[in-house]
């Protein structure tokens, strides 16, 4: 019996294994910023950012991240630059993140040849 044939023997995924950023590009306009928790409670923040509504956002990353707990904090608008990236505004679903100097040092880690700035 158990889970059935497709979730026998399926290794659970972890949070370490979820990028810390993906979809920031010049055809991003909008990010999230979600905590990703596994069934070992393992803790991750992550950013995802691509065109559309903030909700259509998470719900592609829900499912990237499979049987992962995701937990959407906020987001906001973000403007992709040549060298520069600029992040704005708040999401109208879920409202700002609490820490956007964290969202930017996120960022920074994952592109430390861009200036990262933010505008209040």
């Amino acid at each position: 019996m158990g889970g059935g044939p497709k979730t026998q023997g399926r290794k659970k995924m972890k949070v370490e294994e979820l990028k810390e950023v993906s979809g920031v590009d010049r055809s991003a306009e909008k990010y999230i910023v979600c905590v990703v928790t596994d069934r070992d409670g393992g803790k991750k923040l992550v950013i995802r950012a691509g065109d559309g509504p903030h909700s259509a956002i998470l719900s592609r990353f829900r499912v990237e991240a499979k049987d992962l707990f995701v937990e959407c904090i906020g987001g906001g608008h973000i403007m992709v630059y040549p060298g520069h990236i600029d992040l704005h505004g708040s999401s109208s679903s879920f409202g700002p993140e609490p820490d956007r100097s964290e969202t930017m040092r996120i960022l920074q880690k994952e592109f430390p040849e861009f200036m990262i700035t933010m505008e209040e």
